[in-house]
């Protein structure tokens, strides 16, 4: 879907009702970039909001640098986590799919919420100090990995954070940090709020 005489053809059919986005370009090859990132352009122009993920596949090969570089900078851009991924040994494919199913329920979930539990209260206090991953959310409130994800992905759609900074770990995986936006907290939650930062 990457030739760009499709584009116009096939965008209606390829974004109906679309939840979700994973973004594939190739390690090995500088050109796959392009394509990718125009379809992330488009999909985040009709589709705002929408859960993007990009995966740099075949990393079990000699992989380019600047692919790498260029699929951060379009990550950082479009808030869309990058993984090194290889569909031929399956290195962080079901990781890649899982987290985006997250996501997507996260994004469904996150508008309908109106009041913040303790621990995301915690989180966006602590991210008012100084920006903190997703390790230092985990530490800081006991949370499984995939609660802590859950719930800073709904801060960030609820707009009480945002994303400081994105790498990919030595894993393959995405590195995230996130800020507090300042975002004021809805009326009755000041005594949650002061309970959290005292304890």
């Amino acid at each position: 879907m990457g030739e760009e005489a499709l584009r116009p053809t096939l965008t209606d059919i390829v974004l109906h009702g679309v939840k979700g986005v994973l973004a594939v370009c190739d390690a090995t090859e500088s050109h796959s970039v392009g394509p990718m990132a125009s379809w992330i352009d488009l999909t985040c122009g009709l589709k705002p909001g929408i859960p993007v993920q990009i995966l740099v596949n075949k990393s079990d090969l000699s992989r380019k640098d600047a692919v790498l570089r260029d699929a951060l900078g379009i990550g950082r851009r479009s808030e869309a986590p990058c993984y090194l991924t290889s569909a031929k040994t399956g290195d962080n494919v079901t990781a890649a799919f899982e987290d985006l199913a997250l996501r997507i329920a996260t994004r469904a979930l996150a508008d309908s919420e109106t009041r913040l539990d303790p621990a995301s209260l915690g989180m966006v206090i602590d991210a008012s100090v100084k920006p903190r991953s997703l390790l230092e959310f985990i530490v800081s409130t006991g949370l499984t990995p995939a609660s802590a994800l859950f719930r800073a992905e709904s801060l960030v759609r609820r707009g009480y954070l945002s994303v400081a900074s994105m790498d990919i770990g030595p894993d393959g995986r995405p590195v995230l940090s996130f800020k507090a936006t300042g975002k004021t907290f809805p009326r009755g939650e000041e005594k949650a709020v002061q309970r959290v930062s005292e304890g």
